[in-house]
C-alpha cells in the first residue's frame, strides 16, 4: 500500500521487487539467537529475500516486522519442584558485525507480552526483562552488541500438591499412628505393611512426575 500526502510518500507492505536507487535500498542485519538448538535459524538470512514486511517513512526510518520461532536451551532448576521457578535467558546478537557497525537496542512491551503469552495451565510468566550490553571476545578487537531477554516462569503447583503431597502427608501420619496402636492389636503389623506399600507407590508416582535432573531434589527425598 502506498499513500501520498503533501509530497510525502509512505509505503507499507511486502517488498517483492528490487530498488534501483541506492538511497531507497534496504539492508537487514545478519543476526541470530546465540543459544539456538536449531542450525541456520537466523532472524535474518541473506537468502531469505521473500516475505519481508517493511515500514518506510519519509525521514528515512525503516521498521522491519519479522515474526520468528526459535528453539533455545534453558538450564532446568528442579530442586524446589513443584514450587520452582525457571529462569531462561535469550541472547540476540550479530554474527558478522561488531558494535561499531551494528548497535542493537533492547525494547519490550508489557501489554504485548501479556497478549502474546498464553498460559498452558502449567506455567505462569512472572517476569520479563530486556537488557542491551556489549561483550568483548578474545577473537576480535571490538566489542559486540548483544541483547539479553530474561524470562521467568513459575510453575502452578496445585495439581502436584493435591495428587501427591497431600496423600503422602496423610500416609506419613498413618505410619505414626501405627506406633500409637496397642501392641495387642492384631492389625498393627498389617496396617504398617499397607502404609509402607502405599508410600512406595506414591514414591514411584512422584519419580515419574518429577522432571529428570541429575541434581538432588527436595521433593520426594
Amino acid at each position: 500500500m502506498e499513500t501520498s500526502k503533501n509530497g510525502v510518500v509512505g509505503v507499507r507492505g511486502r517488498v517483492s521487487h528490487t530498488f534501483t536507487k541506492s538511497l531507497i535500498r534496504h539492508w537487514l542485519p545478519f543476526s541470530a539467537v546465540m543459544m539456538s538448538l536449531v542450525d541456520k535459524k537466523f532472524t535474518s538470512h541473506p537468502k531469505a529475500d521473500s516475505g519481508r514486511v517493511l515500514k518506510v517513512t519519509h525521514d528515512g526510518d525503516v521498521t522491519w516486522f519479522t515474526p520468528i520461532i526459535t528453539t533455545t536451551k534453558c538450564v532446568q532448576e528442579a530442586y524446589y519442584f513443584p514450587l520452582e521457578r525457571q529462569i531462561c535467558n535469550l541472547t540476540f546478537g550479530s554474527w558478522l558485525y561488531d558494535a561499531t557497525q551494528v548497535k542493537i537496542s533492547a525494547s519490550f512491551d508489557d501489554d504485548a507480552m501479556e497478549f502474546v503469552f498464553k498460559s498452558d495451565k502449567v506455567w505462569d510468566l512472572t517476569e520479563f526483562d530486556a537488557v542491551a550490553y556489549e561483550k568483548k571476545y578474545a577473537c576480535c578487537e571490538n566489542a559486540w552488541s548483544l541483547v539479553n531477554y530474561k524470562v521467568t516462569l513459575q510453575r502452578r503447583p496445585f495439581f502436584y500438591l493435591l495428587i501427591i503431597c497431600f496423600p503422602c502427608v496423610l500416609l506419613s501420619l498413618l505410619v505414626l499412628a501405627v506406633f500409637w496402636a496397642p501392641h495387642e492389636a492384631g492389625e498393627k503389623i498389617s496396617m504398617a505393611i499397607q502404609n509402607l506399600l502405599a508410600l512406595l507407590l506414591f514414591h514411584q508416582l512422584a519419580a515419574q512426575l518429577r522432571p529428570p535432573s541429575s541434581s538432588v531434589q527436595l521433593f520426594g527425598n
